[in-house]
């Protein structure tokens, strides 16, 4: 009897049984029945005991680890609105807004005062909702992509920014039309100065590079496969189209660059050459910044990084723009008047003609033509023009002098011209 039990414990077979994740390898030179039994591989899997292979997961989709019994469906990565980086840079982009129509009602609200005026009256609530279309568009790089929603954010940032760009434009070439030309030059100029003009052929520009853009190459959404997970992005389409919508941007901010430096001289009060040259110093410093860091970086940060220069080129411009405006209307409100404007521009204009009647080069019977350039305008009998931009010149030399409405007649009666 004891030897019947025996023999029931004897194992006939050479192998242990292969469990579930692993294969049977049958061992070379010996009978069928005798095998190894090996883990499955990396993205493979078998679920039977004694399988005879592994099979393979589909790795756009799925993954696993090795001696794995099923596939793993792999995660769909994106910079989420739930990302903590993300939601400070939503934040931001959110405050920029609200700031953007808070300043708009403000203008709208003091926009017979000095200050305002010299912004540029409506161009600068222009600016601003351009620039709270550039806070607008940042929303739309977090969240999982879409083809359209890939194709409205680059578009929206382009044309808003070119548009607020071509509104500071405008401004930087009243500045340098009023004071850095001689009366010739500037006659001609000023029958060219369309300001609204100016502005909606530089937006029609854009505009053009962003449908070509659309229209030859657009960007989408894509999936791509990493390991254990699946980003989800945008791809620009056309890396040229997307480079010329930056670049063309930043060709209009050169020009405004470039006028504005000229022009950061000119009275402290009401000046917004130095303003506008910080901004856009701004605006270089991080797109140049971006550009390194953009093809470098991979992964769902990459909008990101985007995101991250937008909203400093919007905020450059909202805070060299129009927060010193904001806090002379709100706490400086004895400089945002007509008389504190008239002084400034008086004490400047003064200073120009004591400087200018010691150049050696302007003879004392040299005749002196007055001509009324840049400004609104002029009606004397109502007085309501703040201020004229007076250039006088001589064969020799020109003199640009600003002065007040109420002395312009009587400074151009004593210097034998009409206004």
């Amino acid at each position: 009897m004891e030897k019947i039990l025996d023999l029931q414990k004897v194992v006939s077979r050479c192998s242990p049984k292969c469990s579930p994740g692993q294969f049977k390898k049958t061992a070379e030179g010996q009978h069928i029945c005798c095998y190894e039994c090996i883990n499955c591989t990396e993205n493979h899997f078998s679920n039977d005991t004694d399988s005879d292979q592994c099979f393979s997961c589909d790795t756009n989709i799925a993954w696993a680890t090795a001696g794995s019994t099923q596939c793993i469906r792999k995660t769909l990565d994106f910079f989420s609105w739930e990302d903590g980086f993300g939601v400070v840079l939503v934040a931001l982009a959110t405050l920029g807004i609200l700031q953007t129509f808070i300043m708009v009602v403000l203008f709208v609200r003091h926009r017979h005062t000095p200050v305002v005026k010299a912004a540029g009256g409506p161009i600068c609530h222009l600016t601003l909702l351009s620039l709270a279309g550039s806070f607008v568009s940042t929303l739309l790089f977090v969240g999982q992509p879409t083809n359209l929603q890939c194709q409205v954010r680059q578009v929206l940032y382009g044309l808003s920014f070119t548009c607020c760009v071509s509104c500071i434009l405008v401004k930087s070439l009243k500045i340098l039309l009023a004071f850095h030309f001689t009366s010739g030059v500037r006659a001609a100029l000023r029958r060219l100065y369309r300001p609204y003009w100016i502005i909606g052929v530089c937006v029609g520009l854009q505009a053009v590079l962003c449908t070509l853009w659309l229209v030859l190459c657009s960007p989408g959404a894509r999936s791509t496969p990493y390991p254990t997970t699946i980003l989800a992005e945008c791809f620009e389409g056309s890396y040229v189209a997307f480079g010329a919508m930056l670049g063309y941007t930043a060709l209009l901010a050169l020009v405004c660059f470039g006028c504005a430096f000229k022009g950061r001289k000119l009275p402290e009060n009401y000046n917004e050459a130095k303003f506008i040259t910080f901004g856009m110093l701004i605006y270089f410093i991080s797109w140049v910044t971006f550009i390194p860091i953009y093809v470098t970086t991979v992964g769902k940060y990459l909008p990101a990084v985007e995101m991250v220069v937008i909203l400093i080129s919007s905020y450059g411009i909202l805070s060299c723009h129009f927060f010193p405006k904001c806090y002379i209307i709100l706490f400086k409100k004895e400089t945002n008047t007509k008389d504190a404007f008239f002084k400034t521009l008086y004490e400047y204009s003064s200073k120009s003609w004591s400087r200018n009647k010691t150049d050696s080069s302007v003879s004392k019977n040299s005749p002196i033509h007055c001509s009324v350039i840049s400004a609104p305008s002029v009606d004397f009998s109502k007085k309501e023009v703040l201020t004229t931009a007076l250039g006088c010149f001589t064969p020799e030399k020109s003199l640009n002098v600003v002065i007040p409405v109420k002395s312009l007649k009587a400074f151009c009666r004593r210097r034998n011209a009409s206004v």
